[in-house]
């Protein structure tokens, strides 16, 4: 019984991390996309 919850646990834990992986993934893409822009910026104002 104790080893089952046990296994349902660790389960529980891998989604959860998983989860949140991909939250930082998705921030992560974010913060490249505005870094994009943020030199995009650059550039048209080196360029005026």
């Amino acid at each position: 019984m104790v080893i089952g919850n046990w296994s349902t646990i660790k389960c529980q834990l891998s989604t959860v991390n998983c989860q949140l992986s991909t939250y930082q993934l998705i921030n992560c893409q974010l913060s490249t996309v505005q870094l994009s822009n943020c030199q995009l910026s650059t550039n048209n104002l080196l360029h005026r």
